[in-house]
């Protein structure tokens, strides 16, 4: 009875951490992806919010 039981904790930790994995498989290149752009939206723009904010007023400026 003791080692079935055994045997099936094991198979739940293993089913946990395979969960995780893929987890993290699925979660980590989504948020590498995210980050890229977030650093290429930097290079284009050093500050988004006030080149945004200079767009929005001033449109022919950057035209």
């Amino acid at each position: 009875m003791e080692i079935r039981e055994r045997k099936h904790h094991r198979r739940l930790k293993y089913q946990e951490s395979w969960m995780a994995i893929s987890h993290i498989a699925v979660v980590f290149p989504r948020r590498l992806m995210l980050q890229r752009q977030e650093n290429e939206r930097r290079l284009v723009f050093p500050s988004l919010g006030s080149a945004a904010r200079l767009t929005r007023k001033t449109p022919q400026k950057w035209c």
